[in-house]
């Protein structure tokens, strides 16, 4: 599969964002397991912009039971990642999100979770460089030998 990764070879670490809004049980898991790896098992949509991330995660405006997050994502752009990532934003219909898309199986480091305002919460993570077994195990499908 190729995959095409657009950014400007002057960036060493690329930060993106992801905005969503989850209920206070899923963030208190993510603040228990700092340090820990989770991985994703679709497609996820980043962007560039700060501002778009916090208007998808309804910037605070939730309901009591649930709890917005912005995922602050730091990629070293020259490590050699096993999980492709392109910059989309010129074949999506949004231009202005900005979107970086991460293919199925990326694995991150949970750093940091930090209370921005009530009902409001940033997670950071880091992109490595550890293989998801459901990656491997798709990219041997879809390239057979």
């Amino acid at each position: 599969i190729g995959f095409l990764r657009l950014f400007p070879s002057n960036v060493f670490i690329l930060t993106l964002y992801r905005g969503l809004t989850m209920d206070w049980n899923q963030l208190e898991e993510l603040r228990r397991n700092k340090g820990n790896l989770v991985s994703t098992n679709s497609f996820l949509s980043t962007t560039n912009d700060y501002e778009a991330a916090c208007f998808f995660a309804g910037n605070g405006n939730v309901d009591r039971d649930y709890v917005s997050v912005i995922f602050e994502i730091s990629v070293n752009t020259k490590v050699k990642h096993s999980i492709p990532f392109a910059k989309i934003d010129y074949q999506s219909i949004f231009k202005d999100e900005d979107e970086v898309l991460f293919s199925i199986g990326a694995v991150f480091r949970v750093d940091e979770t930090e209370e921005i305002r009530e009902h409001l919460w940033k997670v950071n993570l880091t992109l490595t460089q550890i293989e998801d077994e459901q990656w491997n195990i798709l990219t041997a499908h879809l390239n057979p030998k």
